[in-house]
């Protein structure tokens, strides 16, 4: 059964979350959970890989971006479990909405009908390990959540997103963001060796929407996924970059020899 948020929590799963995540899920959920913590607290040149920090991608970065969150793709027993696991570990969930995005890529990925695939987003609330209490938490992890109650999910996809982590990655927000704005950072990170991936729009977050820009590549052989998160509509700019697909899966079949 497809789940339902209302406004408020759920009130029915355990208030601990037992059984919400199996110990690989949470193994990946608390190096998540530590990497976005040092995040918080780094310079932001030092999220960057090397080949982002200097010329005109290093600088439109540090001027236009900070950062947003790491992102991990999670299948909890049911989406409910989880947000109270996330509760219980004090992580604040934000109240989960549909995942268009990652849905869809999901879908095309494994040959699924969207229609019948359950995918959900809500961002964790974190400070830095060395912040104030009193200093406001930031959401800093993004948790997308492919229950294992939906009946589209099988034990490939579970196995292959994991070995690989094809929907992690390390999200930029774009202040101000405008179409020559995303299209100069666009041509600055594929100028610098990243791979153009598509993006798309989300209708359910903000009160505008939110568009999201996808790029990736490999360091050391491990996929290396970054995210520009903006609000707004951008669907326009998206459809004026075509994706060179065979570029595409030259990076991820790169990534997935390496593994």
């Amino acid at each position: 059964m497809t789940a339902s948020f209302s406004p408020e929590p759920p009130a029915s799963p355990a208030s601990d979350g037992t059984g919400a995540f199996d110990p690989e899920d949470r193994r990946r959920l608390d190096r998540t959970v530590a990497r976005a913590r040092e995040a918080l607290r780094a310079r932001p040149g030092a999220l960057f890989p090397p080949a982002l920090r200097e010329g005109r991608a290093g600088r439109l970065l540090a001027e236009r971006c900070r950062f947003a969150h790491h992102a991990l793709l999670l299948f909890p027993s049911t989406a409910e479990a989880a947000l109270a696991s996330f509760t219980a570990a004090g992580l604040d969930p934000v109240r989960p909405v549909p995942s268009v995005v990652v849905k869809a890529r999901l879908a095309a990925r494994y040959g699924l009908d969207p229609g019948r695939c359950e995918v959900w987003v809500t961002r964790l609330r974190l400070r830095a390990e060395e912040a104030d209490e009193a200093e406001e938490a930031s959401p800093a992890v993004e948790a997308f959540l492919f229950p294992r109650s939906c009946p589209s999910l099988d034990a490939r996809l579970v196995r292959d997103e994991r070995r690989l982590g094809l929907e992690d990655h390390t999200a930029l927000s774009v202040a101000e963001p405008t179409e020559q704005v995303l299209a100069e950072l666009l041509d600055a990170l594929t100028g610098a060796g990243l791979c153009w991936e598509g993006g798309g729009f989300n209708p359910h977050e903000g009160p505008y929407g939110s568009t999201v820009l996808y790029f990736a590549g490999t360091e050391r052989g491990a996929l290396l996924r970054w995210e520009l998160s903006c609000p707004g509509d951008f669907r326009a700019l998206l459809s004026r970059h075509p994706v060179d697909d065979e570029a595409v899966a030259r990076v991820y079949a790169a990534a997935a020899r390496a593994r």
